[in-house]
């Protein structure tokens, strides 16, 4: 297949030429270095004008060669032509001014733009714009003009406008079609639109892998993974090597849970092109399905070292670090990438639960406080506000944050139940049993409620409050869900029987307790068993919000 061959020039070269060009064609009166040529040309008829520029037009071969030819046609349309050689004329000045902008264009219009492509820009949107005022329906350069747009700091709204007429004036022209619609389909917001534009695109032209990559692209946006995946294997088909497409392959296959073939394929892309970060970034979280942290922590670090300043891999790191209980290392991560967004909501939760992670509920809370203001809507981010005030004692604040959310969604079962915890906590059992109600409303499986309740109902000093008979069924509900594994649980069975004068269950459920507990727990365990040996049901009730270590806090 042989080549079109091109001509393109430094770009400081390309303005020169440009400026020449437009200032022949507005009749500037900056004086032609050859008087004498210029002087001629006047004499010449508009005729022989435009034979001199088709001469000149077959020899070109310089910016300088082509500007001249458009200067000619442009002098003999001027002086006037009859229409047939007017309309040669035309197509003579509309053709050279094409050919010569798409040979400064076309480096900067493929998988990796030149970066020159501001200057390059900035010399060819004038003349494209001579050309369209000649010939406004000249269809390539309808379909150029809109791509230059397309490119930052371009003018979108133009590029659709001009698009939709190139999609008018190319309808013959399948090829061109296909190119002109899958552009307007990369300016569609609406979701349903595009994709019927990008399948238009590539019925017109099935060679059009650009709308082929697209498609798979958005495909894989919306999770229809087995459609991205066959897109992106016909486009590999006929680009074996375009290591975008294998990358977004290795998501598609990841995401239908085929890590083996995802690694593989990450691995391939990485081979193409060993300096991708994004790469290193998609296999070490295709490693994190296989649970292999080590060797996803190595590509995330290489990720980092090939782009420093990314700050998906900065908290990739940090939740593996956190996931390794390097906690301190994850914050400096997670640090680094609000440095960089500052405010990102995804840092600012995973600083929370870091700081979680570290008993630091005050920090933790002063993180999420900042999604809440940044985003007062987001419901998930005042639940766990909220939470975190209730473990940091903050109660006021906590019960207040309940409050409001409750306000607005009688439905949300999590803030009942944390409200309820946050009561239990601090004495409220009158308002704690009627939020845990609340909740088994609403989820009747409720584990951590059904034990809430069951110990509320069996411990609490308030007598019209105690119902041993109902603490029974909620703790034994709450062991067979737990299939009796949760210490905590055992030791709810055991206040429920001892509430209800069962004094031989209570001691056989708490020995079991005492001995399944963790070691910070086992004196108030020992002190149950030691309470039901003797016969004496247990009683309980928090008063100070410094007080956490309530049946509530082992729930959780």
């Amino acid at each position: 297949m042989t080549k079109t061959k091109r001509y393109l020039f430094p770009v400081p070269g390309c303005l020169v030429i440009m400026l020449s060009l437009l200032s022949s064609v507005a009749q500037s009166q900056e004086k032609d270095p050859s008087q004498q040529e210029q002087a001629a040309e006047k004499a010449l008829s508009a005729q022989d004008l435009l034979d001199k520029a088709f001469e000149l037009k077959l020899a070109a071969r310089s910016g300088q060669d082509f500007a001249k030819v458009v200067q000619l046609c442009d002098q003999a349309l001027k002086k006037g032509l009859d229409k047939e050689n007017g309309k040669f004329a035309e197509q003579l000045l509309t053709s050279t001014i094409y050919q010569y902008v798409s040979g400064i264009c076309k480096p900067i219009l493929g998988d990796r733009p030149d970066p020159s492509w501001r200057q390059r820009r900035a010399v060819a949107m004038p003349l494209l714009t001579k050309l369209l005022a000649v010939d406004e329906s000249h269809g390539d350069a309808l379909i150029l003009t809109a791509r230059l747009q397309i490119l930052p700091g371009g003018d979108t709204k133009q590029a659709t406008q001009l698009l939709d007429r190139a999609i008018v004036v190319v309808k013959e022209d399948d090829k061109k079609l296909s190119e002109a619609v899958f552009l307007r389909a990369s300016l569609e917001q609406d979701p349903a639109r595009k994709l019927a534009q990008l399948d238009r695109a590539i019925k017109l032209d099935a060679a059009n892998t650009d709308a082929w990559q697209a498609r798979a692209l958005f495909q894989l946006r919306k999770g229809k993974f087995e459609q991205a995946a066959q897109d992106l294997e016909k486009l590999l088909e006929k680009e074996d090597d375009n290591y975008l497409a294998i990358l977004a392959l290795a998501e598609a296959m990841a995401n239908l849970k085929k890590p083996d073939k995802a690694l593989e394929l990450a691995g391939r892309a990485i081979k193409l092109n060993p300096e991708v970060p994004q790469a290193y970034e998609l296999r070490a979280r295709i490693h994190v399905l296989n649970n292999e942290m080590k060797q996803a922590l190595a590509d995330v670090n290489e990720s980092i070292r090939l782009q420093p300043g990314s700050v998906t891999s900065l908290l990739l790191r940090a939740r593996l670090l956190q996931a390794q209980e390097k906690l301190g290392e994850a914050l400096k991560d997670v640090e680094t990438a609000l440095k960089i967004r500052p405010g990102m909501t995804s840092a600012l939760f995973l600083k929370s639960t870091i700081h979680e992670g570290q008993r630091d509920f005050v920090r933790a809370a002063d993180s999420m406080q900042e999604i809440v203001k940044r985003d007062p809507e987001n419901e998930q981010a005042q639940l766990m506000l909220g939470m975190y005030y209730s473990m940091a004692s903050r109660v006021k604040k906590a019960l207040d944050q309940f409050d409001q959310i409750l306000e607005k969604n009688d439905a949300n079962t999590a803030a009942f139940y944390w409200r309820a915890d946050t009561r239990l906590n601090v004495g409220d059992h009158k308002g704690a049993r009627q939020d845990y109600e609340n909740v088994l409303e609403r989820s009747p499986q409720h584990e951590a409620t059904l034990n809430n309740l069951a110990w509320l109902l069996a411990t609490s000093p308030e007598n019209e409050l105690r119902d041993g008979k109902r603490a029974v069924k909620l703790a034994v509900q709450a062991g067979e869900l737990s299939k009796y594994k949760k210490p905590h649980i055992l030791s709810t069975m055991a206040a429920a029987y001892a509430e209800s004068g069962d004094y031989s269950k209570a001691v056989e459920w708490s020995t079991k307790a005492v001995k399944m507990g963790r070691e910070d727990l086992q004196g108030q365990l020992e002190a149950e068993l030691k309470s039901y040996q003797e016969k004496k049901p247990w009683r309980e009730k928090k008063e100070l919000p410094e007080e956490k270590n309530s049946k509530a806090s082992k729930a959780r």
